[in-house]
């Protein structure tokens, strides 16, 4: 199969398992790349073809989830070294997105903690516009990966626009809005872990396929910082905002 039609099969493929999505689970997500413009090549075939799989064998659809491990399979037939290191700008930019998502959000818990009582109209705008910066490094991070599997990713987004619905009352709903800011906390927490851990089994993938193809590459080494947190008290009570880092990725080629 050429490399135009395993991209064109898989866009399809992925549009048939949204369509059977329930629309009130990706109601609030939207990728702004329509997905006859979305170029999928090998290895990204390679590394989003088995969620997609299992996406689509929890809407009871195992005949498409077997459609997309055939491609996997085609894909991996067709890579080439150049493809096999594709998905890695994807990963940095997502990181590197919610590396900087966190920075602002703690921006504005600081900005709470400090100025919430003077909120007039020009802060809430402020405020406002920083978590709508927020929105969209989140965006990018999701979509950079998942490309439009980030469709399952909508309660992270729904959390956001709740926040930023919630700035308009802060001064008589603090408490609330603060349950709101630790929510979307623990969603990026938990869209933190779930990119590194997935970065982590491509990296397995591609060192497995480099070998069985004879490529160039021989070793591939992650580490990270430990995660810290800072912690910011408002109004009494203690908001722990995660600060990641940027992994160290090294390649060596023969």
């Amino acid at each position: 199969m050429r490399r135009s039609e395993l991209s064109h099969s898989f866009a399809n493929l992925t549009q048939e398992l949204l369509s059977t999505t329930k629309k009130d689970e990706i109601r609030t997500f939207t990728v702004s790349t329509r997905p006859s413009q979305i170029i999928y090549d090998s290895g990204t075939i390679i590394d989003l073809a088995q969620d997609a799989a299992l996406m689509a064998v929890h809407q009871g659809k195992s005949a498409l989830a077997q459609q997309f491990l055939n491609l996997e399979a085609e894909a991996k037939k067709n890579i080439t070294s150049d493809e096999l290191m594709s998905r890695f700008p994807d990963y940095y930019d997502s990181i590197m997105s919610l590396t900087q998502a966190t920075e602002i959000i703690g921006g504005v818990v600081h900005n709470i903690a400090t100025t919430a009582d003077q909120s007039g109209q020009s802060w809430i705008g402020r405020m406002k516009s920083a978590l709508g910066q927020l929105k969209q490094l989140v965006t990018t991070s999701l979509t950079r990966v998942f490309k439009e599997l980030s469709a399952e990713f909508s309660p992270l987004m729904d959390s956001i626009d709740a926040l930023i619905k919630g700035i308009r009352t802060i001064k008589d709903k603090l408490t609330q809005f603060i349950d709101k800011t630790q929510n979307v906390v623990q969603h990026l927490s938990s869209l933190f872990s779930e990119i590194v851990a997935k970065m982590f089994s491509w990296l397995a993938k591609i060192k497995q396929i480099a070998a069985e193809q004879n490529f160039r590459l021989t070793k591939v080494s992650v580490s990270f910082d430990p995660l810290t947190f800072m912690t910011i008290p408002v109004a009494g009570i203690p908001v722990p905002i995660p600060e990641f880092k940027m992994p160290k990725i090294e390649f060596e080629f023969t």
